[in-house]
Formats: structure tokens, sequence, C-alpha cells
């Protein structure tokens, strides 16, 4: 959701579904060029393969893009 929030799209796209699944696994999205190396950290640490590497919900209000954007009012 933070993905398609700041870009306007989702992550993975294909027409065909065998190639969107490909995608999916490989866990490749094309980036759009604007966001933050703090936006992109979050993004990826959200988007990580195995579910107990990726951030939790908890853990992802304290990272420092929204610590950030929370504290800027």
């Amino acid at each position: 959701m933070v993905y398609e929030l700041l870009a306007g799209t989702p992550p993975f796209d294909a027409e065909q579904e065998d190639v969107l699944f490909y995608k999916i696994v490989d866990n490749s999205p094309d980036f759009p060029a604007g966001l933050s190396d703090a936006a992109l950290s979050l993004i990826r640490a959200l988007m990580r393969n195995a579910p107990s590497e990726r951030l939790t919900a908890a853990d992802a209000l304290t990272h420092p893009w929204l610590a950030h954007a929370d504290s800027s009012g």
C-alpha cells in the first residue's frame, strides 16, 4: 500500500498472470524516480520475501520515514 500511495501504481504489473507471479516471487519492483531514500528503505523493509524479516506494523511506525513525517506536523 505504501508503494501504491507514493508511486500511484502497484509495485508489480503484467498482462499475463504467470509473468505477474514471477515478478512477485522475484520481488524486484521498479521504483519511480523521486522517492526518498527513507521511503525506499521503508518499502523494501515491508516487501521482504521472508515474513520473519519483514517489518511489523509497530516497527514500520517507528521507521525514520514515518517518524519524520509524524514529527513535522
